[in-house]
């Protein structure tokens, strides 16, 4: 999770705008949190070759705005939700 995407072949681009938020606004204690995840995508980039999508800053952005934890995944159900429900209206016009 986190990583690659079916239709992005280059960086996703909701995962770059998760990144500089996350960057702009974490507090002192969370700031280590930023290095790690920067540390991990390089990582995951050289070795692998994927890129971050947007579950992988999801989580941590939930965790820096305070939401608990066992709401990550319900939070980004309905977003996908959402998502979905939008491309099928534009299919049904």
């Amino acid at each position: 999770m986190g990583f690659g995407h079916a239709v992005y072949k280059t960086e996703d681009p909701r995962a770059t705008h998760l990144r500089h938020f996350r960057k702009r606004w974490a507090s002192a204690p969370e700031i280590q949190n930023v290095y790690i995840s920067l540390a991990v995508e390089e990582t995951v980039k050289r070795l692998k070759g994927l890129n971050a999508n947007v579950d992988f800053y999801s989580a941590s952005t939930y965790y820096m705005m305070g939401i608990p934890m066992d709401l990550f995944t319900p939070i980004s159900l309905l977003a996908g939700l959402a998502v979905g429900l939008a491309h099928f209206g534009a299919i049904c016009q």
